[in-house]
């Protein structure tokens, strides 16, 4: 605090910058009269030492403390007024046009309040004999709508009164409007929390217990070292400054405000037991609901359209498939749904969803990923009832959209060279199957057939392939006769299937250019109901292999597929010991990649020979304790089988 105090006392006599004043078009010399601390808790306490040392110079300190709880009396009249009736009260007497001005607008019809040009006229008046300081507590804690308008006055006191200082604090997120309105007239410092302040903090907050009974050595010790580290491990990860210079700032953790909200829990406990039982309750993330009820109440109050974008974004957090890019997120949020073209400059910046969502998410560096800052929010937000309106069907619908839209149907699908330009692509390409079959609405379903019509020659079966990683689907090209029931099938939507086998769009053993039958990716990926959707259609070869020898069992084998090998071998034509073109039969493959259901469920199977060899002379036993499944090995099949296969083995 010291130092913060003294770099604003030795800020005016800091280089003079030369602003151009857009609005006015003329040249502004600006002292760099502003400073912003950019902290999470504690800040009061600096201008507390401000205060105390403004005192010594004889200058003027006036100060306001922004409550997001007393947000709708804290309007930009009522704060102007509250820090002109500061410096006035500082004189010994009421200035003569400060008294007039007020005579004035009592003798109005009705009498009426000061408005805001009015008070910044009195606060010039006052503050030009002396020099002045003022200072804002918890900008952020203004409403936006209001948080602007008191920019724009303190930037016009400013300009008429070079007496004056401005000592702002807050949140990183509202750099960025600071930085709009005051340009390089403003000097910011940001201030994190160390573990060892958050120490000092709770011996302090020990040393004013009311009750001290009530607090035993142990208990004491467990706080000294469980609040600190909770407060630490809860709030990780920086912004990507790097990789996103519009960033506002490093996400900064809020440390202070965790530990006080902790001990205050704690201390209010009346006994030791029930002190304890809070600490235990706070170690298991249930003392952060505080916190985000807090900062979702925030987000909420927000005007409707930051709302919407704010709830839209944590849509996607919580609910994405895997953790999104900076640029996937901001492309999605882009997206409107229904609309046949996409427009990137629809797409929001991330220092704008930063701050909409009051800190509930950040970027993390290392992999340029927007995440919650706890695993905690996300169940605290989907506890919310109402908060998210069918999300899956929200992100199906938003990806399908995208992959509808003109600028992705106009790209050539062998062509992905352009593909840096298009961030949100790969996401929906390959995830938009998902979200479908977890809700599937009857718009979801529309946009889904309008994308499965004519799919082998749309990018997004190339990239969805792609995302296989199998030796047969390594090329480009081999997105040809990769059909929309292939499509359906993989991501196992039972719905599209059906509509588009009735539709005839595909026949349904026709094989892709790996081979694969849309009977093959349903039970490569386990979803049971589509293949025993597919296996009562007439004409099905259920024991049609891939171009590598995999028929369906085989894929249901490899990938361990309970439920779905089952069906399969109630089949009379299907042939449990038929091998692959390595030879492996499925037995073995079962061993190999350790599928212990799997290889009972083939054991229990008619005909299926336990002691089979592969092309390498190897049994199944043999196969599994080689690849090091103890569990597979141990399966009882029988005494006399287990020694024949371990003899061999050994041969």
């Amino acid at each position: 605090m010291d130092l913060i105090t003294r770099l604003y006392f030795a800020m005016e006599i800091q280089e003079r910058e030369r602003a151009i004043s857009r609005k006015q078009g003329c040249t502004i010399a600006r002292i760099r009269r502003i400073l912003l601390l950019i902290c999470c808790d504690g800040s009061s306490l600096v201008i507390d030492k401000l205060c105390d040392e403004a005192v010594k110079g004889d200058p003027a300190v006036v100060c306001f403390y922004f409550d997001f709880a007393a947000r709708n009396e804290q309007s930009p009249v009522n704060m102007l007024g509250s820090l002109v009736r500061q410096r006035v009260s500082g004189e010994g007497e009421i200035p003569e046009a400060i008294a007039q001005d007020f005579r004035e607008n009592k003798g109005a019809i009705g009498g009426r309040g000061l408005q805001v040009p009015g008070i910044l006229k009195m606060f010039q008046t006052v503050s030009n004999t002396k020099r002045t300081f003022i200072c804002v507590d918890a900008l952020d804690e203004c409403v936006p709508a209001h948080r602007m308008a008191v920019l724009r006055s303190l930037g016009e006191i400013l300009q008429g009164s070079p007496n004056i200082r401005l000592f702002m604090t807050g949140r990183p997120h509202v750099r960025r409007e600071v930085e709009r309105e005051f340009g390089g007239a403003a000097k910011f410092v940001f201030i994190r929390v160390t573990e060892d302040g958050v120490l000092t903090f709770l011996r302090e907050k020990l040393g004013w217990d009311t009750i001290p009974d009530m607090m035993s050595s142990t208990l004491e010790e467990d706080i000294m070292k469980s609040i600190p580290a909770i407060s630490s491990e809860t709030y990780v990860g920086t912004g990507s400054r790097q990789s996103h210079p519009e960033l506002m700032a490093d996400i900064l953790e809020p440390g202070f405000l965790l530990a006080s909200l902790h001990i205050e829990a704690i201390l209010r406990g009346t006994t030791v037991a029930q002190r304890r039982k809070t600490l235990k309750s706070i170690k298991n993330g249930a003392g952060l609901g505080d916190v985000y009820s807090a900062t979702l109440e925030r987000i909420m109050a927000q005007d409707e359209e930051r709302v919407k974008l704010a709830v839209a974004t944590l849509t996607w957090v919580c609910h994405s498939e895997r953790p999104l890019k900076v640029e996937e997120l901001c492309y999605a949020l882009a997206v409107e749904i229904g609309e046949r073209d996409f427009d990137p400059e629809n797409a929001p910046s991330i220092g704008t969803l930063l701050d909409y969502c009051q800190g509930l998410i950040i970027v993390d560096a290392a992999a340029s990923t927007v995440r919650l800052i706890h695993y905690t929010v996300q169940e605290y937000l989907c506890s919310r009832p109402g908060l998210f309106s069918k999300p899956h069907s929200i992100l199906a619908e938003t990806c399908l959209t995208y992959l509808n839209s003109r600028q992705v149907k106009n790209l050539k699908p062998y062509s992905l060279s352009d593909l840096q330009s298009m961030p949100f692509l790969e996401y929906s390409s390959r995830y938009w199957g998902i979200h479908t079959n977890k809700d599937l609405s009857d718009h979801t379903k529309t946009l889904a057939l309008e994308l499965l019509d004519k799919y082998e020659d749309h990018i997004s079966a190339v990239l969805l392939l792609g995302q296989v990683k199998h030796p047969l689907y390594k090329e480009a090209s081999t997105s040809r006769h990769f059909s929309g029931l292939h499509c359906a099938s993989f991501f196992g939507i039972a719905e599209l299937v059906t509509v588009l086998i009735d539709a005839g769009c595909c026949g349904v053993n026709q094989q892709d250019s790996g081979g694969s039958t849309p009977l093959v990716w349903a039970a490569r990926t386990g979803h049971g109901g589509v293949v025993k959707l597919l296996l009562e259609r007439e004409n099905v070869d259920s024991n049609l292999p891939d171009k590598y020898g995999r028929t369906p069992l085989v894929w249901s084998v490899v990938e361990g597929h309970e439920e779905v090998v089952k069906l399969l071998l109630e089949l009379e034509n299907v042939d449990p010991n038929r091998p692959n073109i390595y030879g492996n039969r499925p037995l073995t493959s079962a061993a190999i990649r350790g599928h212990e259901g799997v290889v009972k469920i083939l054991l229990e199977q008619q005909g299926v020979d336990p002691n089979g060899l592969n092309i390498d002379g190897r049994t199944p036993l043999g196969c599994a304790a080689i690849e090091g499944h103890e569990g597979v090995v141990r399966i009882p099949t029988s005494l006399i089988r287990m020694v024949m296969d371990l003899l061999g083995t050994l041969q």
